[in-house]
């Protein structure tokens, strides 16, 4: 494990003891202080195959998850329902979908585990798209990196049936907010 933390790295490089925390820039987010990645050294790595991001993504997610749950539809594969999913949407108890898995998002949101995104971006997630993930995971995640790696820790199940409308994906932005 490699620890990262701009604390650390501040009291290597300066001989001040106590280092100040750094200014914040236009976007930047307060909650990502430290965090203890796991094969950081890969997620600057950039992916070799050829092809469309999600799809990669996607398959990369499927292995991590098979190699902990056994294949989709097995016996030792759990699964979750729209209404299960559906009790947990709240800023401390989220569960996300992405590419039909679903993720247990809470402990990030109770700061038990830090996000390298910070848990303002799964807040915003809820708050913009609802439940499923799957658009903004592609957008923000590199299939080399430790997402897809780290993906079963938060694995709950996969769907099984549909999710319920109003739990789908609540506008974009070119649509306002309510309107389909």
């Amino acid at each position: 494990q490699v620890l990262r933390c701009w604390a650390m790295a501040s009291a290597e490089t300066k001989s001040d003891p106590v280092p100040t925390k750094p200014p914040l820039k236009n976007g930047d987010s307060t909650d990502t202080l430290c965090e203890t990645a796991e094969g950081a050294e890969e997620d600057d790595k950039v992916e070799a195959t050829p092809g469309p991001k999600q799809e990669h993504l996607y398959r990369k997610l499927e292995h991590f998850v098979a190699q902990k749950f056994g294949p989709k539809g097995s016996a030792s594969r759990p699964f979750v329902t729209g209404d299960e999913i559906a009790q947990h949407t709240s800023d401390e108890d989220f569960w996300c979908l992405i590419d039909g898995k679903v993720f247990d998002m809470g402990p990030f949101l109770r700061g038990e585990v830090r996000h390298p995104g910070g848990k303002t971006i799964l807040q915003r997630q809820l708050e913009l798209s609802g439940v499923d993930a799957g658009e903004r995971f592609v957008r923000w995640h590199n299939p080399a990196g430790n997402a897809v790696r780290r993906a079963p820790d938060s694995f709950v199940g996969d769907l099984k049936g549909p999710l319920p409308r109003h739990l789908q994906k609540r506008w974009c932005c070119c649509r306002r907010r309510g309107r389909d």
